[in-house]
Order: C-alpha cells, then sequence, then structure tokens
C-alpha cells in the first residue's frame, strides 16, 4: 500500500522494505493545454480561413465572368436564330453603364425601329457582379462605342465581344456566320 507525503514523495508502507517513489509535476500527464499552445492552433486555424477565403473570392469572379459570357452566348444565339426564322432584325443592346443586356426585335423588315422581345428571352439581364463589356472586335479591330450586336435574316455580326472581370480576367465571345461560341480572349490590333 502506498500513501502521498505533502512534497509529492510516495512511500510504501508494510513489509520489510521500503520503497520510495518520487513523483514530479513534469513528468505527470498533463490535465490539458497550455496557452501557447491553444495560440498556436488558433494562429493556424486563422491562417487556412484567409488562405481558403482568398481562393474563393478569385473562383467566384471567374464563375461570374463565366456566367456572365455563357448567358450572352445563349442571347447572340437566339437573336441570330429568330432573325432567320422571323425574316426580321434583332439585336442585343447592351447598356455599359448598367453592365446590362436585352434582345429586341425589328417592327419592320426595314429595322427602323426596335421594340424588346416579349417574354423570358426579351428580359433584361445584368452581366453579373463585377463583369464589364471591355471591348467588341470585328475582324481583329477594335470598334469603340458599340452599343449592339445586330442580325439580319442573311447574317449579320461577326467577331467577338470582349468581357471583363474586376481581376481583369478577360473572356470572349465569338460569333460567326451566326454561330457563337465562348473563346479566350484575342487581343486588339
Amino acid at each position: 500500500m502506498f500513501f502521498t507525503t505533502m512534497c509529492g514523495v510516495r512511500r510504501a508502507t508494510g513489509g520489510a522494505r521500503k520503497a520510495v517513489v518520487v513523483t514530479n509535476a513534469a513528468t505527470a500527464a498533463p490535465g490539458g493545454f497550455t496557452l501557447i499552445e491553444m495560440l498556436i492552433v488558433v494562429v493556424v486555424i486563422a491562417a487556412l480561413s484567409t488562405a481558403l477565403v482568398a481562393s474563393l473570392a478569385g473562383r467566384v469572379d471567374r464563375r461570374a465572368l463565366d456566367m456572365a459570357a455563357k448567358d450572352l452566348t445563349a442571347a447572340l444565339q437566339y437573336a441570330a436564330r429568330q432573325s432567320r426564322l422571323s425574316g426580321l432584325p434583332h439585336r442585343i443592346v447592351i447598356d455599359e453603364s448598367d453592365s446590362q443586356f436585352h434582345i429586341e426585335q425589328a417592327a419592320s423588315p426595314t429595322g427602323r425601329e426596335y421594340a424588346a422581345v416579349t417574354g423570358l428571352p426579351g428580359r433584361t439581364r445584368a452581366l453579373g457582379p463585377g463583369v464589364t463589356l471591355d471591348s467588341v472586335l470585328v475582324n481583329g479591330d477594335l470598334v469603340p462605342a458599340q452599343r449592339s450586336i445586330d442580325f439580319g435574316p442573311e447574317g449579320g455580326f461577326e467577331g467577338q465581344i470582349l468581357l471583363r472581370n474586376r481581376k481583369g480576367q478577360t473572356l470572349g465571345v465569338s460569333v460567326l456566320a451566326g454561330q457563337c461560341c465562348v473563346a479566350q480572349a484575342v487581343q486588339a490590333r
């Protein structure tokens, strides 16, 4: 049988031999974590959280650019197809100040007066958070102040519309013979 003295010495009682066992607070099993260990864990978690947020922010900007390009591609394809089917000119009108666009249809084959297409295809669409119209290229040349992309029954716009996000990444929507696709942006001449 053992008993512990006030100074941490354990002594055996009874029997001929007496064993002395000394216990030390440093060698005893800890009952919790030290303040320094807790601070190190908090600093590591904070660093990992910061890296994760920065990584996700870049992906959100890129995702907004991809979605804007796909939405603009769908609108361009719709305008080109409807123009061929109806025999009336269609156009995509881009409002650079609000980063929005919508589809319009000509009231007559001459295409002098336009009205917004009714229903879901005609609704005004935002390019997306932080996405703006960068420029419009026709045959590789920059076309300043291009506010509308026109399609007629026999064809129409051929070129590339460049979109830019707030991080400076660009993505182009290419149009050739009424067919549209999202492509990496090319540089203007």
